[in-house]
């Protein structure tokens, strides 16, 4: 048996599935915290004994810590994270981007010089191109 807190607060972190999981929850839950994950009115999920105890979505502020105790967290590996927010604000690929992702993307350069994470991880780090050069690649991905 698993032994649940009474209230938990799930903390979305993102690409870690935090969309797919706040579907998961009360629909009331849905639209907390910052972002809309997009739940549709036919969830195809059904609500785990866990999530009946989530009372709170917090994602892109930072968690009540003062306020509760127990927090449902997810984690991912960090370069399947990278890969996973490089194609979904990358605006070649599918889905379609909100205006917000829209403006984030204009934010980085990174976009316009490497169409796929395969190349960026080839070419990005060459040492040959100007934009490695220095360990200055950081500032070659912010607008100037």
């Amino acid at each position: 048996d698993v032994v649940v807190a009474h209230e938990l607060v799930f903390v979305h972190l993102g690409k870690t599935a935090g969309s797919s999981i706040t579907c998961m929850l009360d629909p009331s839950i849905h639209h907390s915290g910052y972002g809309n994950s997009q739940c549709s009115n036919d969830n195809k999920f059904l609500p785990s004994a866990i999530s009946q105890h989530v009372v709170e979505r917090v994602h892109l502020k930072p968690a009540p810590i003062n306020t509760y105790d127990n927090f449902l967290i997810t984690v991912r590996n960090p370069l399947d994270r990278i890969v996973s927010w490089f194609y979904y604000l990358h605006p070649s690929f599918p889905p379609a981007k909100s205006n917000r992702h829209k403006l984030g993307c204009d934010n980085f350069k990174v976009f316009s010089c490497w169409d796929n994470i395969q190349s960026l991880s080839e070419e990005g780090l060459d040492s040959s191109h100007n934009y490695a050069a220095n360990g200055k690649i950081i500032d070659y991905f912010r607008n100037s």
